[in-house]
């Protein structure tokens, strides 16, 4: 059998291309050096379909620095290096993928990693520094989620859908364990306590990042002596 020659080889004697391209990586915005996302690792749930992760990682990049609106599909594409028809088929809008980089990114922020601790005091401040520092990561995206969620009322019920029942399972865990330890007193349903604890951790980023444009460590401390106040609070019978 003949073998087959490829174009390219045959008109001018050139070497095939090779059909692996060097990926590149798009700058971090802040200027510094290039911080890969947790949710764009190779344990991905989302290497298995490889332009769906790149128009994740693009839209994360681009959503963070222009907005919602002022964001184009034809951009996240360029800057993924797809075509623009895969957007469609994989989100079917453009409001469809912010969502969708918005939800993975707050699964993997409920879902933080933390040392567990012998108290529940400490616990809940270890706990809370782990999910401030996620949120800091990711506050221009915050940011401009909030400012869609308060001048879009179609926008926010979305992004109710989107989030709702994102808890961490971990801190559900171990809440029960500090109640059987006899360390927790409340008689709360653990599901609600995990809920009020994220409240307090997102309203303290909201108040130290979007009013006061404080630095993470500023916020940090504020929120670890709210935890311990929380912690005194949990130990108390109600």
């Amino acid at each position: 059998m003949a073998q087959k020659i490829h174009p390219k080889i045959q008109k001018t004697g050139q070497t095939a291309p090779s059909a692996k391209k060097a990926r590149t990586t798009a700058p971090h915005p802040d200027g510094g050096k290039t911080q890969q996302r947790p949710f764009l690792q190779p344990d991905s749930a989302f290497v298995g379909d490889h332009s769906r992760a790149k128009l994740l990682r693009a839209g994360l990049e681009i959503f963070s620095r222009k907005g919602l609106h002022g964001t184009t599909t034809r951009a996240i594409a360029e800057a993924a290096g797809v075509n623009e028809a895969l957007i469609m088929r994989h989100f079917q809008t453009k409001e469809g993928l912010f969502l969708e980089v918005l939800r993975e990114s707050k699964r993997l922020a409920f879902e933080v990693h933390y040392e567990e601790k012998k108290t529940l005091e400490d616990e809940l401040v270890t706990y809370g520094k782990a999910r401030l520092h996620v949120d800091y990561g990711e506050c221009n995206l915050l940011r401009i989620l909030v400012s869609q969620i308060v001048s879009e009322d179609k926008f926010a019920k979305m992004i109710r859908e989107t989030l709702k029942n994102h808890l961490n399972g971990k801190l559900e865990k171990r809440l029960q364990y500090f109640r059987d330890k006899g360390s927790l007193k409340s008689t709360c349903a653990l599901h609600e306590l995990a809920h009020m604890i994220d409240s307090q951790i997102f309203s303290c980023f909201m108040y130290w990042y979007m009013v006061c444009r404080a630095p993470e460590a500023a916020a940090q401390k504020h929120l670890a002596q709210t935890m311990r106040i929380l912690a005194h609070g949990l130990q108390v019978r109600i």
